[in-house]
Formats: C-alpha cells, structure tokens, sequence
C-alpha cells in the first residue's frame, strides 16, 4: 500500500477498488490503465478492463492492418493523379500542426506528388504558427490558399456556438474541413489528404 498512495498523493493514477480504471486521486478523473489518458479526452471511452478505445485503436493499427500493402495502395492512387498531369495533384489542407506539417512534408518529399495547399485562418494562429507555416510553404516550394473569414462574422458565430454547443471555435472545425472540400470542387481536385 505504500507504494500505491506515495504514487496517487504525488498525482500519480493508481488501479481503482475494482481494479478496472485508473482514478487519480487528486482530481478524481479516471484514465485508462494503459496509456492513463483521462475521461475527459474528447471520444475516449473504456472497455470492462479499463483499457480506452485509443489504446485498442493503436493495437488494431499495429497488429491488424497490412502497412505494406496499404502503402501499395496508396501509391497505385498517386501513380493514377501524377498521370493525369493536371496543376494539382492533391490538396492536402493545412493547420500548421504537426500532423499537417508531416502529411505536406510526406506528400512533396516522399511522394513526390504537386500538392495545392488549402488553408483556413480561423483567427487564432499565434505569430510563432504563422512563421513556422510560411517557413514550411517555402521550403517544400508549395502553392497556398487560405481563407480568412470576416472578423465581424466569426465573432457572432462564436458567441452562438458558445450558447449552442459549448465551443466558441466551431467555425474553426467547420472551416478546417468545409473549406478544403470547397476548394476540391472549384479546381476539380479529386484527391485530398488528411
């Protein structure tokens, strides 16, 4: 027992009564036993053991799924748009993020693909985002569009988004993916990568 309450009074998630989910003591959130992601991370959801959907989703991805023959796939659908020889090959829709970063770099670099990059500036980007982006775009010597939305609009759409969902930055969600798609439709782009 000394172990198990030095660990939980330090903030640590220990195994609860039922020895199913993690509780942490101090904030009262259960965690997964595996990876100790909290409750409140959006979607997450335990099995009977206690172990979360992103803990199985990883073990499905690694054990489950045939990575080389994905890739294979993946290559016979950019081998198809390279011989299209249009101005674009893809839109990959961009945040700055790491995820995004990753998937332009992969797409230019690896792939070799002309990615049209599609970008949607819901008014929060810090300065530090916003060069690291431009630094990016330049490197990999991309094609940008980015769409920034009247301020005088966006602030009533957060106000009602407040009151109706509980998030200010819907217009943030919904742009990052609406935008993109509209882009897709207007240059007839068929391929876009996430």
């Amino acid at each position: 027992m000394g172990d198990d309450r030095e660990n939980l009074t330090k903030g640590n998630a220990s195994a609860s009564a039922e020895g199913n989910l993690n509780t942490n003591l101090e904030t009262g959130l259960e965690r997964c036993v595996r990876c100790t992601l909290p409750i409140t991370w959006e979607t997450i959801y335990f099995d009977d053991d206690g172990v979360c959907n992103i803990c199985k989703n990883w073990n499905t991805k690694q054990n489950v799924i045939n990575w080389e023959e994905r890739e294979k796939q993946l290559l016979d659908i950019f081998n198809e748009v390279k011989n299209r020889k249009n101005s674009y090959d893809c839109i990959v829709p961009f945040s700055g993020g790491k995820d995004s970063t990753f998937t332009l770099w992969a797409i230019v670099r690896k792939y070799g693909l002309k990615p049209l990059v599609v970008s949607f500036d819901h008014g929060f980007y810090r300065p530090k985002t916003v060069e690291n982006r431009t630094r990016t775009f330049r490197k990999l010597g991309v094609d940008v569009i980015t769409f920034t939305p009247n301020w005088q609009v966006v602030k009533k759409l957060m106000l009602e988004a407040l009151i109706r969902k509980g998030d200010f930055c819907w217009h943030c969600h919904a742009g990052v993916f609406a935008y993109p798609m509209q882009i897709a439709v207007k240059f007839e782009i068929p391929l876009l990568i996430w």
